[in-house]
């Protein structure tokens, strides 16, 4: 079944290129979608360029939101936490699970 989850997140320091790399290669290689979102930008994290420009960009004054999409989104997290894992504090916002024929609004 699918889910979607959204976690907010705070910026303890900079991302390393090397972790933003690994986020973008969960979201390729996994029917997650994982996007980022912060003010008025977006970030698709299958699109590396917006993916590291959304990261170089955020402020650790202002808070990101992570949603996940997909099945067991759950497992998704964890993996994003643990490569984020001395970088960031983030606490879940929403959690869905998505039956055939409704719709959500997040």
């Amino acid at each position: 079944m699918n889910e979607i989850s959204s976690y907010q997140i705070y910026l303890n320091n900079k991302i390393p290129t090397k972790d933003i790399i690994r986020i973008h290669q969960l979201a390729v290689e996994s029917s997650y979608n994982i996007y980022l979102y912060r003010d008025s930008a977006i970030a698709d994290a299958r699109n590396l360029p917006k993916l590291i420009s959304f990261f170089f960009l955020s402020s650790k004054k202002k808070s990101i939101k992570l949603i996940i999409d997909g099945e067991d989104a759950k497992n998704c997290y964890k993996e994003i936490k643990q490569i984020l894992d001395n970088h960031i504090e983030a606490q879940l916002r929403a959690e869905h699970k998505v039956y055939n024929n409704q719709s959500i609004v997040v």
